[in-house]
C-alpha cells in the first residue's frame, strides 16, 4: 500500500510537474512589455535626461528610494529617448529631469524658480507644485507602448 501510493505521488509528479513550468513561462511572457518614452522641447544637448518611473504614488515624484526603474538618456537635436524593458503590466508614472550640469538634482535660482527643465508622463506638470501620481499615472497593458513627453522650462 505505501509503495503504491509513493508510485502514485511520483506519477502524479511527473505528469503534472511540465504543465506548471509551461504554464508559468507563458504567465511570465504575457505580463511583461516595454515602455518607449520620448522627450521632446529640450532646450539644449547639455547634460543628460534622467527619467524615474514610479509603480506607485508613494513617493512620487520626488523620493529616490521609491523609484521602480530610473533611466538616463543623451540628447540630440532637442530630444531623447529612453526605453524600459520587461516591465511587467500595470500602473506607472515617469517624472524627468533635464540635469544639464550633470549634478543628478533639480537646480533653482534663489526664488526657488527651476533652472533645469522638468516633465511628467501625460504632460502634467504644474507651475506651482510638483505633478501628482493621479494626473501622470498611464497604463502598460500591451506588449510596448510609446509616450511622447514635453520638457518644461521656468527660465
Amino acid at each position: 500500500m505505501k509503495k503504491t501510493l509513493t508510485t502514485l505521488v511520483i506519477v502524479f509528479l511527473l505528469i503534472n510537474a511540465p504543465l506548471s513550468q509551461e504554464d508559468t513561462g507563458k504567465a511570465e511572457s504575457i505580463i511583461k512589455g516595454r515602455i518607449i518614452a520620448y522627450v521632446n522641447n529640450l532646450r539644449n544637448e547639455k547634460g543628460l535626461v534622467r527619467m524615474a518611473l514610479f509603480n506607485s504614488p508613494d513617493g512620487f515624484p520626488k523620493d529616490k528610494e521609491k523609484v521602480f526603474r530610473s533611466a538616463q538618456a543623451t540628447i540630440k537635436d532637442g530630444t531623447s529617448k529612453v526605453v524600459y524593458d520587461n516591465l511587467p503590466y500595470g500602473t506607472y508614472a515617469i517624472v524627468l529631469l533635464h540635469d544639464e550640469n550633470l549634478d543628478d538634482d533639480m537646480n533653482y535660482n534663489f526664488l526657488g524658480i527651476p533652472k533645469e527643465g522638468y516633465g511628467a508622463s501625460n504632460d502634467a506638470v504644474r507651475k506651482f507644485a510638483a505633478p501628482k501620481f493621479e494626473d501622470a499615472k498611464f497604463m502598460l497593458e500591451a506588449d510596448s507602448l510609446v509616450l511622447n513627453i514635453t520638457a518644461q522650462y521656468w527660465l
